[in-house]
């Protein structure tokens, strides 16, 4: 915080309806902790241009322990003393032995290289304090500490203890004016001075005057404490609350889904009377007042429009003014599918898959990839691209009765993908034979010609076209049997779709009956077999309707 003054046969349609050499980027006691957004690091390396001078593999080595910083726990702060040749060095502090988070410049997140300028052969100390993301040097930096007759009240061995870091003076933005804040000293009245390089060999007391008296102070009920210290006229300045302009934030990081609004909030007071306004860098800010302020941002693409640093300022009419920063994580959302219901068709018939979808980015999210798997084996069978909006439309045919599942991915610019199935169920019924009937059901004259008889009634469910096929014709009296008149063979037509049945019969006999065996097919693979009788009769008389005695000799034979 800083605080100063001022297979199938298919086919488819679109439709419209770092800086040089690298990368660039405990227990909380006080106020700073309200930076830190990630977790305590486990390691702390010193990684830059220097790392070969120094006994690492190379430059920039995230991971080499030889240039690693040293966790002081009653200081809170990493540091290590190195000791550097001349030249001109860049450096940035890596966490955790990756470049994953990495702080330079200004305690920017993937920030700037800082730069160390050495005349000669140096004995440099490094600081990172992981609260405030700060990284620096006792050469670039002025490293002072405020001692005073409160440091036990935050975590140091003892009250007046110029090398305790729990009260460092920081200037992480580089402004120039160093700060330290705390909202850990209980009530009551206090001394304090300002000292440089953690001892008491150069130190200021009122007024800037170099070993001058102490600074008293008073710290009301629930008050925090500001100090700011210009090592110009070196002057500390102590205020409490009530004179202090406090801006929080609540989250370091937000994080959003795009199509979504991203919000955070936070904590806002200043000096009795003030009227605070607050801006912000991105989205909207809005200032509750009742001590609270909430921010807004409707994010349509990630993660394109993720942002570091968005900063959010107050400031009073009175020119006092402080700021806040966190970041913003939008996250891509893939797309949705829609292939529609499931659908059923008849073999060879065309049908059409209707596909769409939907993205919260939308247009901002394209070109949009998409891919038909259309034989269910995982793979690709056609590819394209389309512009949001865009219908993919997908028509196909499947020869034989079967269930098809059929794929389409859809994947955004980001890589976000989604996936529908929808089937297509082939059916057929098949035909229908068990109302078949002869085109005429008796024979007569018993005359010994041939004549022709056709099958009626045989259907298909579906309405195809059905095709039959005579398969046999036998009777139930020999041929050229005794009486008949001596014909034969009595029937022909088989493998053809009608037939020719010979008008005679055994005139000492009871009648004749033939029996037709035949087969019908729809052209999808379906069929059924049935049979028809065709009688020629003893008589025309009341008695001379046939008798059947059943398939016993085949009619198409020649007679013997």
């Amino acid at each position: 915080m800083r605080c100063r003054s001022l297979a199938p046969i298919l086919s488819l349609t679109l439709v419209a309806a770092c800086g040089g050499g690298g990368p660039q980027e405990s227990v909380p006691t006080d106020i700073r902790t309200a930076a830190m957004h990630t977790p305590p690091p486990a390691s702390v390396t010193l990684a830059g241009s220097l790392q070969a001078e120094l006994g690492c593999p190379g430059d920039w080595q995230p991971d080499c322990a030889v240039t690693g910083l040293a966790y002081d726990g009653d200081d809170d702060v990493w540091q290590q003393t190195l000791t550097i040749p001349a030249g001109s060095w860049e450096y940035k502090a890596a966490l955790n032995g990756t470049w994953v988070e990495n702080y330079g410049l200004n305690a920017t997140s993937n920030g700037p290289n800082i730069p160390l300028d050495l005349a000669a052969v140096t004995d440099v100390k490094f600081y990172y304090d992981h609260g405030t993301h700060w990284v620096t040097d006792d050469q670039r930096s002025v490293i002072a500490t405020v001692p005073g007759s409160f440091q036990d009240e935050l975590g140091c061995p003892g009250d007046w203890q110029p090398d305790c870091l729990r009260s460092w003076l920081q200037d992480p933005d580089g402004d120039g004016i160093y700060n330290f804040s705390t909202n850990q000293i209980p009530p009551g009245n206090y001394e304090a001075k300002v000292t440089h390089g953690e001892s008491w060999d150069e130190n200021y007391g009122a007024g800037g005057v170099p070993g001058g008296d102490n600074i008293p102070f008073t710290v009301p009920a629930e008050s925090s404490v500001q100090f700011e210290y210009d090592p110009t006229t070196h002057v500390l300045t102590i205020s409490t609350a009530a004179d202090l302009l406090v801006l929080t934030v609540d989250a370091g990081t937000v994080t959003a889904a795009e199509g979504s609004t991203a919000t955070n909030s936070g904590t806002v007071s200043g000096p009795e009377g003030e009227v605070i306004a607050l801006s912000v860098s991105s989205g909207s800010i809005v200032n509750n007042m009742d001590g609270t302020w909430s921010w807004s941002l409707p994010v349509g693409d990630g993660p394109a429009e993720s942002q570091t640093g968005i900063t959010v300022t107050a400031e009073t009419a009175t020119g006092s003014i402080t700021d806040v920063t966190f970041d913003l994580a939008v996250d891509n959302v893939a797309p949705t599918v829609d292939l529609g219901p499931s659908m059923s068709a008849r073999p060879d018939e065309l049908v059409e898959i209707v596909a769409t979808w939907t993205d919260p980015a939308a247009e901002m999210d394209q070109p949009y990839a998409w891919a038909w798997d259309t034989d269910d084996d995982g793979i690709a069978d056609v590819e394209g691209t389309a512009t949001y909006g865009e219908t993919i439309l997908l028509t196909i045919s499947f020869p034989t009765v079967g269930t098809y599942p059929l794929v389409l991915t859809v994947t955004d610019k980001d890589g976000g993908a989604d996936s529908a199935e929808v089937t297509v169920d082939v059916g057929n019924e098949p035909p229908v034979c068990s109302e078949a009937t002869p085109s005429m059901d008796s024979l007569w004259p018993a005359n010994h010609k041939m004549v022709s008889v056709e099958i009626f009634g045989v259907y298909d469910p579906d309405g195809d076209a059905v095709s039959l096929v005579v398969d046999s014709i036998w009777q139930d009296e020999p041929v050229n049997g005794t009486g008949d008149g001596n014909h034969g063979p009595d029937g022909a037509g088989v493998g053809t779709s009608s037939m020719d049945l010979r008008a005679e019969r055994d005139g000492g006999g009871n009648g004749r009956v033939y029996h037709i065996a035949f087969t019908a097919e729809d052209g999808y693979g379906g069929m059924c077999s049935g049979d028809v009788a065709v009688t020629v009769p003893k008589s025309q008389g009341p008695n001379g309707t046939a008798v059947d005695g059943g398939p016993l000799y085949d009619a198409t034979e020649a007679a013997l």
